[in-house]
């Protein structure tokens, strides 16, 4: 089956021609004389194949796709949730029972760990505890459990949180260890990201040094909120409200090395970005995490908490019944929690964190700003999955409330009842959400799942979340899902059953939405794509920016070398009297560049290229489109000399601008040797000793993306 997206605001897709695409896009020239789009089919614009059971990405103008959602959760979603041995066990006494509890869990976490990180379960026995304080586990490696009926259908332990000391408690903590940070680094242990653009989805970096870095490492990968960023994302777009301030959006991703790779100064992380990374713009950093304080392995089990109140509209009581908070690879698994005041469960400095088979319902607080947010993701929290869940009367049941700080979260498998608003990505740029097989039941409230922005409500929250899907969800008649696109970004909603919409609080363009009230195949995008992983292991990142210059009679396409692990680059050629692409050449690893001549490809022709590993495609890059009309003119390459020539046994290059590589090719096209220079010098060597006599062509790419071409001769 084939997914394709209708572009619903920009009915001139009908017109496909280059001439109409390049006046009708602005010109997004990225070379003069070429245009770069996504692929257009029968004036559609297609995002996601899905063939033979295996999900096919393209890239548009833009560097944008749909990423891969599937690491959310407890060990990136790749097993089971662990079930621990019982180790202790404790009944139910009068009165208050913290102390009682916490003691049981104190002494739990002085045990040691056995071989497998386990330290085990602290069972509580049939009954009520009456809980006046808070709980908090903060040991590897253990759980609290409670216990279910025979035939556990029916939770037999209650937790019973009363009273409001201290005032709008968590009730029940995971982790929360003093200085539990992601902003603590091991010293000396700061990282420059040198690639000059990232395209969201890339789980390959580049750094400046990769010296002591090893594959386990714990890493932060932080992109800086600067002003030239800020600017082009026009400060949030928050209305009337303040414009977002330079320093306050930084983006922080959790993550592990999972590969090094020295001589290319690459490593490869266990999750991707989730938002583009564009060096002209920001300068991001990875350090190693100090991460002593982080609470690993734990979780609670088989609870219903109850929380006993004032009356339905009161917040004087116990505000979440659960924070998952300083934690990673931990779960909350088959809790009931009602009358909470915020939320059933809260994630905040949490990575890899599964919240499964829970209900949070009933939440009794004012229906108002920050309150009812009945399975909510705060700051420093990434790749949570939520599954299996179901929310009632919240004003924003399930919702990325964490701003730039929190990306990668899943919800799938959900049920809202009598929502009061919409579920949705709440503020300042989340990135990478995914609402994936989404029922909303007996709403009150029209709009009930937005990917939108929200200009100047709550304290400016402008862009609420980018590079976000909904797919194949549930919204009733009379209400609808609100979604449109960010600026340089998008969002997605595939297979919604119900009415979708551009028109939100504030205005802004429409987001792609495809197969409304109809599929989608694959019904879950997050279980495709998980078994795809499982199975086939993660894809090789696509090449980035491809971009295509003229020289002469020939042709340069040059892109992005993003991924470390290809085997090869493939590059396709469209004809623009056909409708499909095929190969036109193999290219080996590590090329970033290819000479064709531009003989018999006519106006409307079009380019990709992707790369290759163990039989495994990465996503397609963008697509390049010719115009012969303006086909011919060159574009001027700064002041680069090349000498000697002929050659000897090395050139010399010299440059106004910083290098980035220099290439050697035959006159037909092939490539014989590659250097790259990373931008750190203008003036390179080349050894050439091994060359045969004849005449050749060199190119220079320049760091700021100029390119200058010469012919030598090999005596």
């Amino acid at each position: 089956m084939i997914l394709y997206f209708d572009k619903m605001n920009l009915m001139f897709f009908n017109k496909i021609k280059g001439c109409w695409l390049s006046a009708l896009l602005g010109s997004y020239l990225l070379f003069l004389g070429f245009n770069a789009e996504v692929e257009i089919l029968n004036g559609q614009v297609r995002y996601l194949d899905f063939l033979e059971n295996e999900l096919i990405y393209y890239t548009d103008h833009e560097s944008n796709r749909i990423p891969d959602y599937s690491y959310a959760g407890y060990q990136g979603g790749t097993i089971d949730l662990p079930e621990y041995p019982v180790v202790r066990s404790i009944d139910p006494i009068e009165g208050d029972n913290t102390d009682h509890i916490q003691q049981a869990l104190d002494e739990l976490a002085l045990l040691p760990l056995n071989s497998s990180g386990i330290r085990g379960t602290l069972l509580l026995n049939p009954g009520t505890y009456t809980i006046r304080g808070q709980l908090k586990i903060e040991g590897d490696g253990m759980v609290l459990r409670g216990t279910m009926s025979s035939d556990g259908s029916q939770h037999e332990t209650l937790i019973l949180g009363e009273g409001n000391e201290p005032e709008e408690r968590d009730l029940i903590t995971l982790g929360g260890r003093s200085d539990a940070s992601w902003r603590n680094d091991l010293s000396s242990t700061r990282y420059q990201i040198i690639n000059s653009f990232l395209p969201v989805g890339s789980r390959t970096l580049q750094l400046a040094s990769i010296d002591g870095l090893e594959i386990g490492d714990k890493v932060i990968v932080r992109h800086p909120s600067t002003d030239a960023w800020l600017s082009t994302i026009d400060y949030g777009a928050t209305a009337t409200d303040d414009p977002w301030q330079v320093g306050n959006l930084d983006m922080y991703l959790n993550r592990t090395i999972v590969d090094v790779f020295v001589n290319d100064h690459k490593v490869v992380l266990d999750a991707p970005i989730y938002d583009h990374f564009d060096r002209a713009l920001s300068d991001p950093i990875m350090y190693k995490w100090d991460d002593r304080n982080i609470v690993r392995e734990s979780g609670i089990e088989d609870l219903e908490i109850r929380i006993e109140t004032g009356g339905a509209e009161r917040e004087d009581h116990v505000r979440t019944a659960i924070h998952v908070k300083g934690a990673i690879n931990c779960w909350v698994q088959n809790i009931e929690a009602s009358h909470f005041a915020y939320a059933a469960v809260n994630v905040s400095v949490g990575n890899q964190i599964t919240i499964k088979d829970c209900q949070g319902l009933e939440p009794h607080a004012p229906v108002e700003g920050g309150w009812r947010y009945n399975f909510a993701v705060n700051r420093y929290a990434n790749n949570v999955l939520f599954i299996n869940c179901e929310a009632s009367y919240g004003r924003h049941a399930y919702v990325c409330n964490g701003a730039s700080f929190a990306s990668g979260i899943v919800f799938h498998n959900v049920l809202a009842t009598h929502d009061q608003t919409s579920s949705e990505g709440h503020r300042r740029w989340s990135q990478g959400l995914l609402f994936d097989n989404f029922v909303i039941d007996s709403p009150d409230t029209e709009r009930v799942l937005a990917l939108y922005n929200r200009g100047s409500f709550g304290t400016g929250h402008g862009w609420s979340a980018v590079h976000s899907t909904a797919w194949n969800v549930s919204v009733p008649t009379g209400s609808s899902m609100v979604l449109q696109k960010p600026p340089g970004r998008q969002n997605y909603a595939f297979g919604v059953h119900g009415n979708v919409t551009r028109f939100g609080p504030f205005a802004h363009p429409g987001g792609y939405q495809h197969m409304i009230n109809q599929g989608p195949e694959p019904s879950s995008l997050y279980q495709a794509q998980l078994l795809s992983r499982m199975q086939n292991g993660a894809l090789p990142d696509a090449p980035a920016k491809l971009r295509l210059q003229t020289l002469g009679e020939s042709f340069v396409l040059k892109w992005l070398d993003v991924s470390a692990e290809e085997d090869q680059y493939i590059v396709e050629l469209r004809h623009a009297d056909s409708a499909e692409f095929q190969e036109l050449v193999q290219l080996p690893a590590n090329q970033d560049s290819f000479l064709l001549s531009s003989q018999g490809i006519a106006e409307g022709s079009t380019m990709r290229v992707y790369a290759l590993q163990d039989g495994r495609s990465s996503p397609y890059s963008n697509i390049v489109e010719v115009e012969q009309s303006t086909a011919v003119v060159e574009i001027s390459s700064e002041s680069v000399s090349v000498f000697p020539n002929p050659i000897r046994n090395s050139i010399i290059v010299q440059a106004s601008h910083r290098i980035a590589s220099v290439s050697i090719y035959t006159l037909d096209g092939g490539l014989l040797q590659q250097q790259h220079f990373l931008g750190r010098t203008k003036v390179a060597e080349m050894q050439l000793q091994h060359l045969l006599p004849g005449v050749y062509m060199a190119y220079v790419m320049l760091a700021n993306g100029a390119i200058h071409s010469e012919k030598l001769l090999r005596l």
